[in-house]
């Protein structure tokens, strides 16, 4: 009720967007607010002129208060056309003009205008067969058990049970079929557990049984996603988690217009798709900052010493061990780990002194523990490991600070801890800015490998110049042609990487995956570098189209963990030698600016590319390899190895130094 009496007071102000920024994000994040509530604020928002700030809080809110955004239709369709487009085709075997719908306004709640396209009822093995338009950004199949599993009680349980298989079988070759010939994302939820079963207490395990069937159909689906990269399953009981299974149907919408899912179920049905499609795009955040006092442990270090902190298996210090325990998971997922703290600067001695302690001193990558404010350390933070703000999740157990945090950095996700820690681990489990879409190597090591990192930075201050430095490093970059191997790793490069990125061109899994298919026309690399302090993973990649004996760059663009260590500059040389062993006698370097990667502006020119011409979405230099132009050389003090499969083993070839 206070954030709504804030925002009354600053109407009576006449306050600007940036003062309503506080009081509605602690709405946004709310609990057991009513209809009329959310209601009042918005139109508080609306009067104040504030649309795009009431729009935003009627999204928000969409899926426990739909009656709100649903009085706003107008409105909603004027902000839409702001948003980023994307368009879908969404298809099945039921009726999913309302879940269409639902899709498009959860897409609004991330930022994207859904244009949709809904083929005609049970369409979807045909659509998917007839279709080869790859110019959706998604293609979107929804199964419900009634439409994919229609049954006949004539025929015997076993009979039942094949013949659906044979249809979902059908389904499955008709996904591979519209995956060669599209390569774009397709997202399909699995089948949610039957309501009610029809063989009782052996449904699971006798033929024809629902429980069965649904067991089986899933399989072919993990099956089918393990195999496609561009497939992403949805995963139907987990996004239907919190309303009973007896409320995912409404047998009147059913029967009337074969409509497959409640109201509430449609929602959050949507609601697990968009969120799906946009962390393909964007994928899970990548640090969790973490407060000491209450939220990983039990008690105050300064008041309590370290004694008598809870964190053990004896209730409530189990809560908070369960609690650390989450955080590791996370951290061996990919996420790393940071301790931001209002403490004495030797708390993070707890994690290695207490020996309830599940996470230790070593598991984070930095830590900020004093008495500035923690958005200011964040900052820090953040500049420290290059990363943007969006990257991180705050975890506060403290009210004052997560409101501090919104109102100070809005791009920093804070989600609303639930007030009894017990619940904390469930919360963490379910908030989606911290699943994981596809894993790789190079996740599963992130945390020692920005440890390392820190390490070298400590190298390089005591180092008397750049070129002392990168030659103590001890470098080394191993070339690999892109494979099935680090296809996921590749496709996560091109989709996140921002600063050294010379197009930005975003090529998902499937995508890269095409390309590889005309070995003739595609030259495709990647880069591992190692060294003295660690292995960083395959760190930089670049993709040029050839045709004839030009070449084009693509795609050029490495982690910003290697910046400035002369990575980019060896990659650069190799690419070349690899187009050049081809044929290629011209090769045409693309620059295209974005806000983010200025710092790429001259990379071609300053390796002896020349011709500038402009295009008209940025600039393309010429590097003529046969009419006299000096060929980029190699830097000193990074040792560049060829790694091939030459059919029956892994070579090792050394090119130079």
């Amino acid at each position: 009720m206070w954030a709504v009496n804030d925002l009354n007071r600053l109407l009576r102000d006449a306050a600007d967007a940036e003062a309503y920024r506080e009081p509605v994000s602690n709405l946004l994040q709310a609990s057991g607010l009513s209809p009329a509530l959310i209601k009042r604020a918005v139109t508080v928002l609306i009067n104040a002129g504030q649309n795009g700030l009431a729009l935003r809080l009627a999204l928000a809110r969409w899926l426990d208060r739909p009656e709100v955004l649903n009085s706003l239709g107008a409105e909603l369709k004027k902000y839409k056309e702001d948003l980023e487009p994307a368009s879908f085709l969404v298809t099945g075997f039921s009726t999913l003009n309302i879940f269409s719908d639902d899709f498009s306004k959860a897409c609004a709640v991330h930022g994207v205008n859904a244009q949709i396209q809904t083929t005609d009822y049970g369409q979807a093995i045909q659509s998917l067969l007839n279709t080869a338009d790859s110019s959706y950004n998604g293609v979107l199949i929804v199964l419900d058990r009634d439409g994919l599993l229609p049954v006949d009680w004539r025929h015997s349980g076993g009979d039942i049970e094949q013949l659906i298989l044979e249809r979902v079988t059908q389904l499955a070759e008709a996904i591979h079929s519209f995956s060669d010939k599209t390569g774009i994302p397709i997202l399909v939820n699995t089948l949610p557990r039957p309501v009610s079963p029809s063989f009782g207490v052996i449904d699971n395990t006798a033929p024809g049984g629902e429980g069965r069937i649904v067991n089986r159909v899933n399989s072919i689906l993990y099956d089918l996603a393990e195999s496609l990269a561009n497939v992403l399953l949805v995963d139907s009981d987990m996004a239907l988690a919190d309303i009973p299974a007896s409320a995912r149907i409404d047998d009147k919408l059913f029967y009337y217009g074969r409509i497959p899912f409640s109201n509430q179920a449609s929602r959050l049905l949507a609601s697990a798709f968009s969120s799906t499609f946009v962390s393909l795009k964007t994928g899970p955040a990548k640090v969790l900052a973490l407060d000491l006092d209450n939220t990983m442990w039990g008690g105050i270090y300064g008041e309590d010493g370290v004694a008598n902190l809870q964190c053990d298996e004896e209730f409530p210090g189990n809560v908070f061990r369960a609690f650390q325990q989450e955080c590791l998971r996370l951290k061996n997922q990919g996420m790393l780990l940071v301790v931001l703290s209002k403490n004495n600067p030797d708390a993070i001695s707890v994690f290695d002194e207490h020996q309830g302690m599940i996470l230790k001193k070593k598991d984070f990558v930095a830590h900020r523990i004093n008495w500035d404010l923690k958005a200011q350390n964040i900052r820090e933070l953040a500049e420290e490991l290059n990363l943007g703000l969006q990257s991180f999740i705050f975890l506060d157990d403290s009210s004052h600070e997560r409101s501090a945090m919104r109102a100070m950095c809005p791009e920093v996700i804070v989600p609303e801890l639930p007030d009894d820690p017990s619940h904390w681990v469930r919360f963490l489990r379910g908030l989606r800015e911290t699943w994981v879409l596809r894993m790789t190597d190079e996740d599963r090591r992130r945390s020692e490998m920005y440890i390392a990192d820190r390490q070298r930075k400590d190298l390089k201050k005591v180092s008397r110049s750049i070129e002392e430095y990168l030659l103590s490093l001890h470098q080394s970059l191993t070339l690999i042609r892109v494979d099935d191997n680090c296809l996921k790793r590749i496709a996560q490069l091109h989709l996140r990487t921002n600063q050294f990125n010379l197009t930005t061109e975003r090529l998902d899994a499937a995508a890269i995956s095409k390309m590889r298919q005309q070995d003739d026309k595609f030259v495709m690399l990647a880069g591992r570098v190692v060294d003295k302090f660690g292995d960083h993973g395959i760190v930089i990649t670049g993709i040029a189209e050839v045709d004839g004996d030009v070449a084009t760059i693509r795609t050029f663009l490495m982690s910003c963990r290697v910046i400035g260590r002369n990575v980019e500059d060896a990659f650069l040389c190799a690419l070349i030698d690899e187009l050049v062993g081809r044929g290629v006698k011209r090769i045409m370097g693309i620059f295209r600016p974005t806000s983010k990667n200025q710092q790429v502006a001259e990379f071609y020119p300053k390796h002896g590319f020349s011709s500038e011409k402009a295009l008209e979405d940025g600039k393309c230099w010429e590097l003529g390899i046969d009419n006299g132009s000096a060929k980029p050389v190699c830097p000193a003090g990074i040792e560049i190895l060829k790694e091939w499969d030459d059919g029956n083993s892994t070579c090792k070839v050394q090119v130079s130094h």
